[in-house]
């Protein structure tokens, strides 16, 4: 059995993205001048993921930094901005950019992937964001599947989209992982006979676009899991920003401390009922 180390990103980042926009009444639509924006803060953030692959670097984030890793060590869940505050204003458009790091004692990699690769079960570990979850393909060390996500925070917002990932060996107990949404669109009173699916980049702008990069190493006794997640959503009207984007902050940060915890708690208990450890190889 394969395994996919997305998921856990991709469950943070609809969290996230949800809760960052909070102007219900207000409709937005994804215009080219975003996409380039986020485009190319993109393509730096490839670039500093591909250069902790290189010898001289450290493959993990935490390893940048004796006091980050100590912490982790110690059982916090450890989240940071990776750029700036953790929101970057482009034209139209908002980017959330953060880090995170967990530590789950007396685990190995294939428990934590049995984890993330259980598509059946996200609507218990990661309740009640998560309200749907499959698996479309597979083909090798490369899957598709589908969520939806639902997040209440300042508005009601449900998002459903199609993601694609590939992950790889990077050495012995290391894996990475590269993550992205190829279709997410807005759900319309979502839940109801009524539900409809708006186009994509049509709506109020709740999740356009989601990039991730996962790294896991078992190591100490255990497996330490990163994430380094980019989401684009619509802006935040000028009017509202001084009241707003403390909120939006505050919600991006707990939602992904919130889902590195859900992960670790679920590892930990498939441990404790000696569940199926999966394996990361395809076999």
């Amino acid at each position: 059995m394969s395994v996919s180390v997305r998921t856990l990103a991709l469950f943070f980042t609809g969290a996230c993205c949800l809760a960052a926009v909070p102007v219900r009444s207000l409709a937005a639509e994804l215009k080219t001048e975003t996409v380039a924006a986020y485009e190319r803060h993109l393509r730096t953030r490839e670039a500093e993921a591909a250069a902790r692959l290189r010898p001289e670097r450290n493959f993990l984030w935490i390893d940048d930094s004796p006091e980050r890793k100590k912490r982790v060590r110690k059982g916090e869940v450890v989240v940071e901005p990776s750029s700036g505050d953790g929101q970057i204003n482009v034209p139209g458009g908002l980017i959330h950019d953060w880090a995170g790091a967990i530590f789950i004692p007396g685990a190995t990699i294939d428990m934590v992937f049995a984890v993330l690769n259980d598509y059946d079960n996200y609507k218990a570990y990661y309740k009640p964001t998560v309200v749907d979850s499959r698996l479309q393909t597979r083909t090798g060390n490369q899957y598709t599947f589908r969520l939806r996500l639902k997040k209440k925070a300042i508005v009601t917002a449900v998002v459903e989209g199609d993601f694609l990932t590939r992950y790889s060996p990077a050495s012995p107990g290391r894996w990475y992982g590269r993550e992205k949404s190829m279709r997410l669109v807005e759900i319309e009173n979502g839940g109801t006979p009524e539900e409809a699916a708006l186009p994509p980049g049509k709506g109020h702008g709740f999740l356009w676009r989601l990039d991730a990069f996962t790294r896991f190493q078992e190591a100490d006794g255990g497996v330490y899991v990163e994430l380094e997640v980019l989401v684009l959503s619509r802006d935040i009207p000028s009017y509202v920003a001084w009241f707003v984007q403390p909120v939006v902050r505050r919600l991006s940060r707990g939602s992904m401390e919130t889902s590195l915890d859900d992960t670790r708690n679920a590892a930990l208990k498939k441990k404790r009922k000696g569940g199926p450890a999966g394996s990361p190889f395809p076999i």
